[in-house]
């Protein structure tokens, strides 16, 4: 099976979303991508297939939160401090490793 993805599908309009600081610094800038409404809507549908077929086959455990419905960042925290008190009542030691994936600062 062929299929080719059309041309216009695949451009789209960045702008830079401000954040907070000073207005100088690009760091203070998110690109926010604006696609098509042809390609929202395909996205869409592929997520949608993408995600149940995860789901229907239990490929993603649990403790997976992102892009999930009813799953939240607060989803995984709680149900990560759950095992932390139940590690602790039963005597285990817990170790939590904990990463600043913020965004570096570009150099200049």
């Amino acid at each position: 099976m062929n299929s080719k993805v059309h041309d216009d599908w695949k451009i789209s309009r960045v702008i830079p979303l401000f954040k907070q600081g000073k207005r100088s610094d690009m760091n203070n800038y998110c690109p926010i991508s604006i696609i098509s409404v042809e390609a929202k809507v395909f996205e869409r549908l592929v997520f949608n297939q993408l995600s149940n077929y995860l789901t229907e086959y239990g490929i993603l455990t649990q403790s997976q939160s992102g892009f999930r419905k009813f799953h939240s960042t607060v989803t995984a925290l709680l149900e990560a401090t759950d095992s932390w008190a139940l590690n602790i009542d039963s005597g285990l030691v817990n170790a939590v490793l904990f990463l600043d994936l913020k965004k570096k600062p570009l150099i200049r």
